[in-house]
């Protein structure tokens, strides 16, 4: 007997009761995965995941192992930071990570399995390699037909989140199990009709396969607008300083276009309606020159400049300074790459910058 998961009256109490939440997951960085992906949790500032609690990554990709376990990680006992967030990373990270969260490390491989693939946050029995959905159809097996295999029906859900992509989707299944689904070139009629998705789903088109996905702030929803964000990263970006698709297929919401997440790991998240009302378009200045030696001009026609940051690559502020005769002087800053951010008095934008 089957049932879809988290569309029943009682499934739907346990996600409005749950205190526990997938914040960040780095699934697909550009180049190696490994040492930058990484997975961000949130739950009650302090407190303990409850015995039997797990990350799960489900295999969604056209293969013979649709629906299997492929890794997962026990949290059962592990302490939440005192700012409520714990993250998991991998010897080697480049990332600043705030001193309140939880840091777990080199708890699993460090290497995600190619997309698609679903993320959980459970509690219940989990078996690693047992398939969770053995007619390939898209929704979670209740009661399997084979006694070796998982059932899903002691899962308690906290949070689920899909990445699906669409490389294979004219000859083999994607599927997604999450409560929202980022899908590669969605169109609800997709032919053939390989998608395999939760029909309860929040389902969200996204011009080409997501690398990276996280909660807005302290969400617990799954409306697009104003609980999750995905995106693509450039490949230029110069970790931990991920820079976010200019292009609005890419970045979704639209106001995470050109976002740089150069801090602020192991901590709350910035938000759709906070980047709205922040940032400006970097279309309205003149940048130049760039790389540059000794000085950067900076130009704007319709917008009064206040300020100009530069950060390292560490999210570090490393120079504030007010523009004469519209240049920056960085005759002191070393070789290298550099975040720059432009403010004026309600918003500001931040773009990158290399030093000779």
């Amino acid at each position: 007997m089957k049932k879809t998961l988290l569309f029943t009256f009682l499934l739907a109490v346990q996600f409005m009761s749950a205190q526990y939440y997938i914040n960040e997951v780095m699934a697909s960085p550009p180049g190696t995965d490994d040492p930058f992906e990484f997975i961000e949790l949130r739950g009650p500032a302090g407190g303990t995941f409850p015995s039997g609690t797990y990350f799960v990554n489900i295999e969604g990709d056209g293969s013979s192992d649709l629906g299997d376990v492929d890794e997962f990680i026990d949290l059962s006992g592990v302490t939440i930071g005192a700012n409520g967030y714990v993250i998991i990373v991998t010897t080697g990270h480049p990332y600043t990570i705030d001193t309140d969260a939880t840091v777990l490390t080199d708890v699993y491989d460090n290497n995600f399995e190619d997309q698609s693939h679903t993320f959980m946050l459970v509690n219940g029995t989990v078996t690693s390699g047992s398939d969770v959905d053995e007619d390939d159809d898209g929704i979670l097996d209740s009661h399997p037909d084979d006694t070796d295999q998982a059932s899903t029906v002691d899962w308690t859900i906290y949070d689920s989140v899909s990445i699906v992509e669409a490389d294979d989707v004219a000859s083999e299944i994607e599927a997604g199990y999450g409560n929202i689904i980022f899908v590669e070139d969605y169109d609800d009629t997709p032919l053939p009709n390989n998608f395999r998705l939760n029909s309860s789903a929040t389902i969200v088109n996204t011009g080409t396969q997501a690398s990276y996905v996280a909660r807005q702030g302290t969400s617990t929803g799954y409306a697009i607008a104003t609980d999750w964000v995905c995106t693509s990263l450039l490949s230029a970006s110069v970790p931990p300083a991920w820079e976010f698709s200019g292009n609005s297929a890419n970045s979704i919401p639209n106001a995470f276009e050109d976002y740089v997440l150069g801090s602020g790991y192991g901590s709350e998240n910035v938000t759709a309606a906070s980047l709205s009302n922040d940032i400006f378009s970097v279309s309205s200045f003149k940048i130049y020159p760039n790389p540059a030696n000794t000085s950067i001009t900076i130009k704007s026609s319709d917008v009064k400049i206040e300020s100009v940051e530069v950060f390292n690559m560490l999210g570090k502020n490393i120079l504030k300074s007010r523009l004469v005769d519209d240049k920056l002087n960085v005759s002191e800053l070393a070789s290298g790459v550099y975040m720059l951010r432009i403010s004026s008095t309600n918003a500001s934008t931040t773009r990158r910058i290399v030093i000779n």
